[in-house]
């Protein structure tokens, strides 16, 4: 069973870029990198913008299928879906990593473009095998709860995990649990009852 994630050009993606904060713009880049290939697509770095007048600097990052010479609209129905698997399809799907001043310091985040959400191909399916080599355990899953309620960022969630653990999960499958933690506190999933069981017992 594959995740509607994968159905291309009818999934909004912008969801699955969350707000959290970089300290440098490699760390940020990465990241969107990760998330990305573990929802079946690829990021490349389109454009540079160092810090033009008012303008904070930021870096536009395209999906590879991506073409500039394609027109561009932001409605899906409308966008062309190409038989071919590879090279452009003139895709327009966007991310930016983004500076911003917080505290007096630098840091960067990456948010999505709700208008440019969107692929017009089919998305590359990876199989599960891989997906699931380093999957979390019911255990760590409950502890990114924990922490996730308590504000931590998912970078240092990741950080945490890892050490306890001695795992080696990447970024994608932190931001990915703790998005599926949100969309059941605002009721958009049903928990199961014992992971609400679970979770009252742990405090």
């Amino acid at each position: 069973g594959g995740s509607g994630v994968n159905e291309g050009d009818n999934v909004d993606c912008t969801s699955l870029f969350l707000s959290d904060v970089y300290d440098t713009h490699d760390q940020a880049c990465k990241a969107a990198k990760e998330i990305a290939m573990s929802n079946s697509f690829s990021l490349i770095v389109a454009s540079v913008k160092r810090n033009v007048g008012e303008g904070n600097p930021r870096i536009d990052m395209d999906c590879n299928h991506g073409s500039r010479s394609n027109s561009y609209t932001s409605d899906p129905a409308k966008t062309t879906r190409s038989k071919s698997t590879t090279g452009k399809l003139g895709c327009h799907f966007r991310v930016v990593v983004q500076s911003v001043k917080i505290d007096g310091k630098w840091k960067w985040r990456i948010h999505g473009i709700k208008s440019r959400g969107f692929h017009s191909h089919r998305l590359e399916v990876y199989s599960e095998g891989s997906r699931q080599k380093n999957a979390l355990s019911h255990v760590e899953k409950m502890n990114i709860k924990e922490l996730e309620a308590t504000h931590i960022q998912a970078k240092d969630i990741r950080s945490l995990l890892n050490m306890k653990y001695d795992a080696h999960h990447n970024m994608t499958q932190i931001y990915n649990e703790t998005a599926k933690i949100r969309r059941e506190r605002l009721g958009g999933l049903k928990p199961m009852r014992w992971t609400l069981i679970e979770a009252q017992r742990l405090g």
